[in-house]
């Protein structure tokens, strides 16, 4: 009787993740490996034809000074706004999960009992908008 809940279950598993490895698969995975074959090809939009020309693309971009700049300014970026943002993500939710009044006053306007995490997240938005303009 056991085995046969786990056989149902792992049937269940199946079916629900079904629609989203499809769904992954043709909208990620698909796309992603037409480009890298097409990054082996003299490929061209409105072009008549499509030519194999193997590696010769990879050679021209890497005696590319602009691509180098490119890639270089991407990993400076990456290292400086993915450190940021987890921390600052992470403070905010420390913040908002925090039970000292002392560390985070959130004033009520009115609303008793409405919680913090909707209040910032509903308010957080337009003071950034606000701050810009």
């Amino acid at each position: 009787m056991a085995e046969a809940v786990r056989k149902g279950g792992r049937l269940n598993v199946l079916l629900l993740t079904a629609p989203a490895v499809f769904l992954m698969l043709v909208f990620l995975i698909g796309p992603l490996l037409c480009l890298i074959a097409l990054s082996f090809t003299d490929y061209q939009l409105g072009a008549p034809s499509i030519a194999y020309v193997g590696l010769a693309n990879y050679e021209e971009m890497t005696g590319d000074d602009t691509v180098r700049i490119s890639i270089a300014n991407t990993l400076i970026y990456v290292a400086i706004v993915v450190p940021v943002s987890v921390a600052l993500g992470l403070g905010a939710a420390l913040l908002i999960d925090a039970d000292n009044a002392a560390v985070m006053q959130v004033p009520r306007l009115g609303i008793l009992g409405f919680p913090r995490t909707y209040l910032v997240l509903g308010v957080m938005p337009f003071v950034m908008a606000a701050r810009r303009s």
